[in-house]
């Protein structure tokens, strides 16, 4: 059975049709709503290797037509799976080295996974709120959570000063790889989003987050802890930019299901299955913590099997008053909200699945 999420593959291709095979089984949410809007997850619990089934289950998810292009929610929680191992029972605990194992030894495959997004028309939209937000040209920006640094690769190819911070050390040297490739300069610094510094260089006109990586943040401590520091960070009449999942999926996380989708790594000629999520997956309502299971399965040219991991990730979820307090107990207020990378996008759009928020530092 293959449990994908139909209206919110309709959200982000509104021209496409998803047919599906008359011989494959196909359920739908029973929520409405946009499952798992493109955040962050916050942890990895475990990681074990994967035999067989995990490889039938792609066979079965290949059935759908090509869906390889999936919510950005997916992208999003695979970054933070790839920062921060944490016990279910206790958010604030962490096991890099476990977390490390499993995605960190070939980030590559990150790489791979995300690759559906389209970072040059997300670039132009975050170029489009820095235009109506700040009162002068964008010209300095500071990146969290990074990862391979895709938006800031680009932004620095639009003239854009960029410092980039991540968590982890093969990230940021794939994120230099990446800048260095494309022939741009890019500052990348190794860091914790939850407290920072300033960047050496001096305060970013805009700080922003992508991929809903600010889930990685699993309490309120650290949550405040982040914003706090990226407040701290803006340059007088600056503005922080955060991609987040709908507030919706708060409160139907029960409901949400997986995703699946094929990638294909022509760098080494082989096939990356992802599978995002499964259902049944556990949500605590006290903390707001989903855990997710996450599969990554290589195939190669002959569809064998190369390798697969599996791990169960945290996701933070956030409703919308929620996040507001929290932004005005960091000494920020919310100035506006879109519905998705898409400022046409109201939050409450039928079309909205993720929660796109500006804010910035309240008048005196």
């Amino acid at each position: 059975m293959i449990c994908l999420c139909t209206r919110r593959l309709a959200c982000l291709f509104p021209s496409a049709r998803f047919r599906v095979p008359p011989s494959t089984s196909f359920r739908v949410s029973p929520s409405p709503l946009p499952a798992a809007a493109r955040l962050p997850v916050a942890g990895l619990v475990h990681a074990r290797m994967v035999t067989v089934p995990a490889v039938e289950r792609f066979h079965t998810f290949r059935n759908v037509e090509h869906v390889r292009r999936v919510s950005t929610s997916t992208a999003c929680a695979l970054r933070t799976a790839c920062c921060a191992g944490v016990d279910p029972g206790n958010p604030s605990s962490r096991n890099e080295q476990e977390t490390s194992m499993l995605y960190y030894d070939d980030p590559h495959l990150y790489d791979v996974a995300v690759n559906f997004r389209n970072f040059e028309q997300e670039v132009d939209f975050v170029l489009q709120v820095a235009d109506e937000f700040l009162e002068s040209p964008l010209q300095s920006a500071l990146e969290l959570a990074a990862g391979p640094a895709q938006h800031a690769v680009e932004l620095a190819k639009r003239g854009v000063s960029v410092v980039a911070l991540d968590n982890e050390e093969a990230m940021v040297n794939l994120g230099k790889a990446k800048a260095d490739k494309a022939g741009v300069p890019l500052e990348y610094i190794c860091g914790d989003m939850a407290s920072f510094a300033p960047p050496p260089g001096g305060q970013a006109q805009l700080v922003y987050c992508m991929f809903g990586s600010l889930t990685h943040m699993l309490t309120n401590d650290a949550v405040i802890g982040c914003l706090t520091s990226a407040k701290a960070a803006l340059a007088p009449g600056g503005c922080v930019l955060l991609e987040l999942p709908h507030p919706t999926d708060a409160l139907h996380a029960e409901d949400l299901l997986g995703d699946a989708w094929e990638a294909r790594d022509e760098e080494r000629n082989t096939r990356l299955m992802v599978e995002w999520g499964r259902e049944g997956d556990p949500f605590d309502p006290l903390t707001q913590v989903l855990q997710r299971t996450v599969c990554f399965t290589v195939l190669d040219a002959r569809g064998e099997m190369v390798q697969s991991k599996e791990t169960v990730l945290l996701q933070r979820l956030f409703t919308a008053t929620e996040f507001d307090a929290l932004a005005r107990a960091s000494g920020l207020e919310i100035v506006q909200v879109y519905g998705a990378l898409d400022r046409c996008v109201p939050l409450n759009d039928e079309e909205a699945f993720r929660m796109v928020v500006v804010l910035k530092p309240p008048l005196k």
